[in-house]
């Protein structure tokens, strides 16, 4: 498969994982998300995860990447943190919950960093 092709999985994963893990974050601050929309969302994020690394991994390899690149393995580390999310989400405190939109929003800007900059 081509470059091309990993590479728009992977950025529309990236949108489908970002839009799912929002709306799970925004259930921070309403309650509307009922039991069964949130196993729905924490789903749809985890699949779009695991499609994300399979199109990173094929762009690593059309692009002639290795994992002796820093940048890579700081990629990899955010994007195992995002799949931790939504369990974080769940289980820590009300008042701690407010604090990952921040955490969430760091790890994105890191992630875009590493990629566009690949600074080691």
């Amino acid at each position: 498969m081509s470059y091309l092709f990993y590479k728009t999985i992977h950025l529309v994963c990236i949108l489908l994982m970002v839009l799912s893990t929002g709306l799970l974050l925004s259930n921070v601050y309403t309650s509307g998300l009922t039991d069964s929309l949130r196993k729905k969302l924490s789903a749809v994020h985890g699949t779009t995860l695991l499609l994300l690394f399979v199109a990173g991994f094929g762009l690593m390899a059309r692009g002639g990447y290795s994992f002796a690149s820093g940048w890579l393995w700081v990629k990899v580390a955010v994007w195992l943190v995002f799949g931790l999310l939504p369990l974080l989400i769940k289980r820590t405190p009300q008042n701690i919950k407010t604090k990952l939109f921040l955490v969430y929003a760091l790890l994105l800007i890191l992630a875009v960093y590493m990629v566009l900059f690949k600074p080691f």
